[in-house]
């Protein structure tokens, strides 16, 4: 099962037993395969770029780019020509959230719960960030931001430390928060 709306779709679920599965797992078990794809994410580049950078024969990184465009990871972003007019291809990643699922469980699943739990990450890093800027010295003053940081420190002690920013505390209490939230999910669906 290979759930896609089209090129312009920005999430892909995959099942595992799918041949899409397969072929970006066989693209991505290649060392050489993942250089070029993070090759690419910084930029696009044509085959011949790429082999320079990598320090690579031409060959091995189009047979390389052959084997993650069938994939689907990436594809030509624009094409240029040589000086000898010679089409020259660029390629680029394809920007995708890729999930690959057991065979039972269905997109609207997936989508349901990365809606549900990215909602919350995203307002517990929105409110970090609020929390971050009314705990610097700049907000509060140093007193009061030292007062805030010596409690949040008094509680986690010997948990971890992540220094006189209270925002990562909140953070992490909401990621664990989010876990606790998965584990009941998943409890209840057993």
């Amino acid at each position: 099962m290979i759930s896609t709306l089209g090129d312009t779709e920005k999430l892909l679920v995959l099942s595992l037993g799918d041949e899409a599965s397969k072929k970006i797992s066989q693209a991505i078990a290649n060392d050489t395969a993942r250089d070029i794809l993070n090759l690419v994410a910084d930029e696009p580049l044509s085959s011949s770029t790429i082999a320079e950078k990598l320090e690579i024969p031409l060959t091995t990184v189009q047979y390389n780019i052959e084997k993650l465009t069938e994939a689907g990871l990436i594809d030509v972003k624009e094409k240029r020509w040589s000086k000898k007019g010679r089409t020259i291809k660029v390629y680029g990643p394809k920007r995708k959230l890729l999930i690959i699922v057991p065979e039972n469980i269905g997109k609207e699943d997936i989508l349901g719960a990365v809606r549900k739990y990215l909602g919350i990450l995203l307002f517990a890093g929105l409110l970090s960030v609020i929390l971050e800027f009314i705990t610097s010295d700049g907000f509060l003053g140093k007193n009061d931001s030292k007062v805030a940081f010596e409690a949040v420190e008094e509680v986690t002690r010997g948990i971890w430390n992540f220094g006189d920013h209270v925002a990562l505390y909140f953070f992490a209490g909401a990621l664990f928060v989010v876990l606790l939230l998965l584990l009941v999910d998943w409890w209840k669906k057993r």
